[in-house]
């Protein structure tokens, strides 16, 4: 009796040695498995992210930058040094200087596409390189002139897919247009209401605009001129990523006000030139201000030294500018 309860003893001890036994087994076996899932969706996710950032960046294009003189510059500018220090760095993208000569804020948004302009009556445009007048109207159907009015002769647009030359005509104080096909094709009638698409919003579509207006007036107030920098970028509603340069003439920025409502309303993208160029970035530039030159700098004015004028900068001030936008988009991660 006694050694028949020791041998049912001995079998269950074995029975729960085998069943620990199998379980230990299993649980190495599923531990393993688990990991193997855990790293193939580390390297899922991982590998999402890598092609994410490569479908983002090999969206962006170029870069657009719309201004007046401060952008057209000296030896290309500041969007030369711009591009210039993204070739150094691998990254072969243009950069277009979009930057006109005593233009204000309202001849720069024209050139941008701010104004949206619509054909006011029907138009047949004929099979052959042959002019067709036009007529145009704004967004609440007034009569609209304002097109190539910063003097500039004539612009590429696309009516209905067809692409062709707008030639400004004045006579007796009075405007008129004519559109020229750039090749030949099917004559096609337009109705009234198409909308004119300027050939450099399809060209600049997956640029990274900045925007640098303002000093040459075009506005009234900051809110309004906050307004009209968003009319530009609304041009190319798909792309946030943009950047706003603020002003640095000292009219517009004895009071610091103008600094103070722009960084509030743009944030990251706004750049602050005008407190750059009246601190570090005079040392930036390797230069050694005067007392004179100090003095304007406590007062937040950009000093003599780097300027021409009251206005413009010495090609170091484009130098400078160049690096200090090209700093501000690598740290928005623009340039990954």
């Amino acid at each position: 009796m006694i050694i028949s309860l020791l041998i049912l003893i001995i079998v269950i001890i074995l029975l729960i040695v085998v069943l620990l036994w199998k379980n230990q087994i299993e649980y190495k076996a599923n531990n393993e498995e688990n990991k193997k899932q855990e790293t193939v969706i580390k390297k899922n996710t991982s590998t999402k992210k890598e092609s994410d950032n490569q479908e983002k960046n090999a969206k962006i294009e170029g870069i657009v930058c719309w201004g007046d003189s401060l952008t057209y510059g000296l030896a290309g500018g500041y969007p030369k040094v711009l591009e210039e220090l993204l070739k150094k760095d691998g990254i072969t993208i243009p950069v277009a200087n979009e930057g006109v000569t005593s233009e204000n804020t309202q001849e720069i948004m024209e050139r941008a596409g701010a104004f949206p302009s619509y054909l006011a009556k029907d138009i047949t445009i004929p099979r052959e390189k042959k002019a067709v007048m036009i007529n145009l109207v704004n967004d609440e159907g007034d009569a609209y002139n304002q097109l190539l009015a910063n003097g500039s002769s004539s612009c590429i647009v696309s009516i209905e897919g067809i692409q062709g030359k707008v030639l400004r005509k004045s006579s007796a104080g009075k405007s008129s247009y004519e559109f020229t096909r750039l090749t030949k094709g099917a004559s096609v009638l337009i109705k009234s209401g198409t909308k004119l698409t300027y050939d450099f919003v399809n060209r600049y579509e997956n640029y990274i605009p900045v925007i640098f207006m303002g000093t040459n007036g075009g506005w009234s107030s900051i809110d309004e001129l906050i307004q009209q920098q968003q009319m530009i970028l609304d041009v190319f509603p798909e792309n946030k990523q943009f950047i706003i340069i603020g002003l640095t003439y000292q009219h517009y920025v004895e009071d610091k006000e103008l600094d103070e409502e722009m960084e509030e309303h743009w944030g990251e993208h706004y750049l602050n030139l005008r407190e750059y160029l009246s601190g570090q970035g005079i040392y930036d530039a390797g230069l050694k201000p005067s007392s004179s030159d100090l003095e304007q700098m406590k007062q937040g004015i950009v000093p003599a030294i780097i300027r021409t004028d009251k206005v413009h900068y010495k090609e170091v001030g484009y130098q400078v500018l160049g690096k200090f936008l090209y700093q501000r988009m690598q740290d928005l991660g623009y340039l990954k």
